[in-house]
C-alpha cells in the first residue's frame, strides 16, 4: 500500500497521461471514447494501485475539459514529459480527498 506522499508521486511521475472518464457521463458533456478510459484506468491503477484516485483525477479533467483540450493537454506533457499544472491541480485534490476518506 502506498502513503499519500508515495501516491502523489507516483501519479505525478507517471507516464500516463490518458484521462477522460465516464464515471460522471450523465453529468458530463465531454464524455471521451471508451478505449481512451480504459487505457488511461488500467495504466494509472497498475502504477498507482488506487483505482478511486484514478477516477476522480479523470472525472475532474473531463468535466473542465473536452477531447479536443484533453490533445492539447497530452500533446503538451508528450512534448514536455512534464504534466501541465492544469492536471496537477487535479491529481493534488484527488489525492487528498482520498487520505481524508481514509
Amino acid at each position: 500500500m502506498l502513503t499519500g506522499k508515495q501516491l502523489t508521486y507516483t501519479l505525478l511521475s507517471t507516464a500516463t497521461f490518458f484521462f477522460p472518464t465516464l464515471v460522471r457521463a450523465e453529468a458530463n458533456t465531454n464524455a471521451y471514447p471508451a478505449e481512451v478510459v480504459q487505457s488511461f484506468m488500467q495504466e494509472c491503477t497498475e502504477k498507482s494501485g488506487k483505482k478511486q484516485v484514478c477516477a476522480c483525477v479523470l472525472d475532474r479533467i473531463q468535466d473542465d475539459y473536452d477531447l479536443e483540450q484533453f490533445s492539447k493537454l497530452e500533446k503538451k506533457y508528450r512534448a514536455t514529459g512534464k504534466i501541465p499544472k492544469e492536471v496537477k491541480k487535479f491529481m493534488f485534490g484527488c489525492v487528498a480527498s482520498n487520505l481524508a476518506n481514509n
